[in-house]
């Protein structure tokens, strides 16, 4: 059974998921919605309020399906920094102690 006719289907699928996602947790830091007590004194241009920024327009962008590779590629880096960035710090710690 050939299954070829379905993959435009999930892969519309998956970056429509993806856009949720990252719309989810922009509204979070931004819009209060859902909300979460630790953003409720988000600065815009802290860390987490830029990456709120990045998460609010990738994710829409991703949804809509416009500039869908340059919206993953910004998001994806930020998420990379985003991960690497509690390890850095523990790493530096350790070492100065």
């Amino acid at each position: 059974m050939k299954t070829d006719h379905l993959v435009p289907y999930a892969l519309a699928l998956l970056r429509i998921v993806s856009g949720y996602t990252l719309l989810l947790h922009g509204t979070a830091k931004y819009f209060h919605v859902p909300h979460i007590a630790m953003f409720d004194n988000l600065q815009a241009l802290s860390m987490v309020g830029v990456a709120g920024m990045i998460e609010l327009v990738a994710g829409v962008l991703l949804i809509l399906g416009l500039f869908t590779r340059s919206a993953a590629f910004i998001a994806s880096g930020m998420t990379a920094v985003a991960i690497s960035t509690p390890m850095r710090l523990r790493v530096m710690a350790c070492s100065h102690s």
